[in-house]
């Protein structure tokens, strides 16, 4: 059985030092709420439909940081 001798670059060992899962974060586009959207809820406000998605989410949250904090 011979020896192989294997040569890593600097780019190399870079690459295997940084974990395959790491999160980034991402800039949100600009202007990715319409500027109708923007107009109807100046103009009417919040509709009953916009309140339940704001209410649902504020309890999930409530809910996961309880959960977290008593776990």
């Amino acid at each position: 059985m011979t020896k192989k001798q294997i040569e890593l670059s600097a780019e190399d060992i870079s690459a295997v030092e940084k974990p395959a899962n790491r999160a980034r974060l991402v800039k949100a586009p600009e202007h990715f709420i319409s500027q109708e959207l923007i107009a109807d809820i100046n103009a009417n406000g919040l509709d009953e439909t916009r309140r339940g998605f704001l209410r649902k989410g504020f309890m999930s949250a409530a809910g996961g940081a309880a959960g977290f904090c008593c776990w």
